[in-house]
């Protein structure tokens, strides 16, 4: 599930580049906290949240065979062919009026046509199609016992949920709880600030969508930093520092982690948890093949594979990590045809993607996808048939096709269609089941809305509109998730949530009916 912020990578390329700097510095340097972004399940890569994949063979690797990194440069990408003429430059005004005018409901819920499930203030709640209502499926800590101690803040109380992940078809899940923490914090004169020493305490749950029934799978975790549910829902992969009950605070990024698997059982039969793999400083994945026998992941040493049918995992890349430069992977979706995995690829003050075939041990680049500080960072995603949808702003927003050339080493670009002025930020873009293509223009003009396109030799229409930017916080870019049909988007920013329907109709402020305030994760069944 995708963490609910404009610009997460972006908050991880600050974080490395103060790492790298530190570098140079004779005092022992600390790695970046750990934070948790997790990354889609694997069978949301290809056909977009909520679609079940369609997968040809699986190069399921034997437990014998090795994959070294000998991928070595990433080659040079071919020249893009020239954009379209872009549309006219969007001027300077003060932020007008959402158009069209926003709705807000205080009494119920406007129709969706799927079921839309959150992870909010600790708590997992459904929006349920059939019945309009929202539901709670694992409460989080008494909201009485929700009291911040400004000298100490928390990220999460005692009692929330801290980590969701969803199977593909959302009838099953797996979640962690927290059940206890202790936090303080510690001057470090070296560093110049004071820093966070954290112990925690979860259960790992699994959990039925369809009767409600819930098990606790693991008893007790420490420090859990991620879960992951197979497509099958037969296995549950978890990130912890271990099993057995450490009581003294560490700082997070000091943390050893280990990624554990077991089988779910369907909750009442749950298998013991197996360490599969430990972590230099912290694992970051954990992410299942579409044929749940595969789990990648990464930590600041290399990008790792495990097979369930194998004892050890693999290694597919190594990092490289000095003091002019870095050079991580992070794993982010599975192509259909279940051997290229689209990466996240971190260097100095950048990120951009790349994909990496398995069986041939291949990493090519994916053009222009580099990004640095940006309220609008490039988003790239796999298409059904394997290619990949670019959605890029600058220097104008446009939607992309690109085709993976595995004998050359590089991508080709196919199509592509400028649907924006300049200025304005492509966002939540999504290849929708019928084949159009979805996404939200966000600007503090008028035209920041939600729009849909039936194909990129076509012009796009707008739909809906979505809150304007305001010119003294750009980047305050609001989060919008399509419906896989394309009925609507999820729309919501730091104070209000929305629902834009695509069939005509105001933006509808459901903020009042909603009731849990920020969200932290939105996922689409």
């Amino acid at each position: 599930m995708n963490a609910n912020h404009a610009t997460p990578r972006f908050v991880l390329t600050l974080l490395l580049a103060w790492l790298l700097a530190a570098c140079a510095s004779p005092t022992p340097i600390p790695t970046p906290p750990v934070l948790n972004i997790p990354s889609p399940p694997a069978s949301e890569g290809a056909s977009g949240e909520g679609a079940a994949p369609t997968t040809a063979a699986v190069p399921t690797l034997p437990p014998s065979e090795t994959t070294a990194a000998t991928a070595g440069a990433t080659p040079t990408a071919e020249a893009s062919p020239t954009p379209e003429e872009a549309l006219p430059t969007a001027t300077a005004a003060p932020t007008p009026a959402t158009n069209p005018a926003v709705q807000s409901t205080t009494t119920g819920l406007p129709p969706i046509s799927q079921d839309l499930y959150l992870l909010a203030q600790g708590s997992l709640v459904r929006w349920n199609h059939l019945t309009g209502q929202i539901e709670t499926l694992l409460a989080g800590a008494d909201p009485a016992s929700r009291v911040q101690d400004p000298e100490n803040p928390v990220a999460n109380f005692v009692g929330d949920i801290t980590h969701v992940a969803i199977s593909p078809d959302g009838q099953r899940a797996t979640a962690a709880r927290l059940t206890s923490q202790e936090q303080t914090r510690q001057p470090d004169e070296a560093l110049g600030f004071d820093r966070l020493l954290l112990y925690q305490q979860h259960q790992i749950l699994f959990v039925d969508l369809v009767s409600g029934e819930q098990w606790v799978m693991v008893p007790r975790a420490d420090n859990v930093q991620g879960v992951a549910i197979s497509p099958n829902a037969e296995r549950v992969a978890f990130v912890a520092s271990g099993l057995s009950g450490e009581t003294t605070p560490t700082a997070p990024e000091e943390t050893a982690q280990v990624m554990h698997v077991l089988t779910t059982g369907g909750g009442s039969g749950a298998g013991a948890p197996q360490a599969v793999g430990t972590c230099v400083v912290g694992c970051f994945g954990p992410l299942w093949h579409l044929e749940s026998n595969l789990l990648v992941w990464a930590d600041h040493a290399a990008l790792w594979l495990f097979n369930t049918a194998a004892s050890q995992p693999e290694k597919l890349l190594d990092h490289r990590y000095n003091e002019n430069d870095i050079e991580w992977y992070w794993p982010v979706a599975w192509a259909n045809n279940g051997r290229y995995l689209l990466l996240d690829e971190f260097r100095f003050e950048s990120q951009s993607s790349a994909v990496y075939d398995v069986p041939s041990q291949t990493l090519l680049a994916v053009p222009n996808t580099g990004n640095f500080i940006t309220p609008y960072p490039t988003e790239v995603q796999w298409m059904p048939d394997d290619r990949l949808l670019i959605a890029r702003s600058n220097p104008q927003p446009q939607l992309e096709l690109w085709r993976v050339d595995l004998d050359g080493r590089t991508a080709i670009q196919e199509e592509t269609r400028v649907v924006g002025a300049t200025g304005q930020g492509l966002i939540g873009a999504r290849h929708l089941t019928d084949g159009r293509f979805a996404f939200a223009l966000s600007t503090a003009e008028a035209s920041a809305g939600t729009y849909l396109l039936t194909s990129l030799s076509e012009e796009p229409l707008r739909v809906n509109g979505i809150p304007p930017t305001s010119p003294a916080d750009p980047f305050a870019v609001p989060h919008v998730l399509w419906a896989a049909d394309g009925s609507g988007a999820w729309v919501s920013t730091s104070t209000a949530a929305y629902y834009a329907p695509a069939s005509g109709g105001a933006l509808c402020e459901i903020s009042a009916v909603w009731g849990y305030g920020v969200v932290q994760t939105t996922v689409w069944r």
